[in-house]
């Protein structure tokens, strides 16, 4: 998750009853403030998930389990000084 006001981005995992911050609020300089387009990325290369900002990589985590493809995503929301909000999902890509 990205906040554009604060410029902070945040890793989440969903439950099924609940949320889990897995890395809390960090700012980055590579976060583009108000209504500017940012795109999230998440590769994985053995046993390590790499996140990236606007291609800035922002962190990383390592031995994330399992190791088998689980179901993932990006979640959008409006909030504080945003009215409206959307997100466009591509280069979705698995291999082994």
């Amino acid at each position: 998750a990205v906040n554009t006001d604060r410029r902070v981005w945040l890793l989440f995992e969903v439950g099924p009853d609940s949320l889990v911050t897995l890395i809390p609020p960090t700012a980055a300089d590579a976060v583009l403030p108000g209504g500017a387009t940012n795109r999230l990325m998440a590769e994985r290369r053995g046993d390590a998930i790499t996140l990236s900002v606007n291609g800035v990589i922002v962190g990383e985590v390592e031995n994330p389990a399992p190791a088998a493809p689980v179901p993932a995503g990006v979640a959008a929301a409006a909030y504080t000084t945003q009215a409206a909000v959307d997100a466009r999902f591509d280069n979705f890509l698995y291999s082994d």
